[in-house]
């Protein structure tokens, strides 16, 4: 996130990964982008027949 282009979302998405409360219902970045890779693959998958 570019922080000189909106600081103001920025501020808030720092505010949110910080609340104890998304902490628990958010997924890590990591778990996130694999689960997104999966569900591309098997779109792509879907499509392709």
């Amino acid at each position: 996130m570019n922080t000189g282009k909106t600081p103001l979302l920025a501020a808030w998405a720092e505010r949110f990964g910080a609340c104890p409360a998304a902490k628990e219902v958010v997924p890590e970045a990591d778990k996130a982008v694999q689960y997104i890779k999966k569900l591309q693959a098997a779109a792509a998958a879907a499509a392709a027949k």
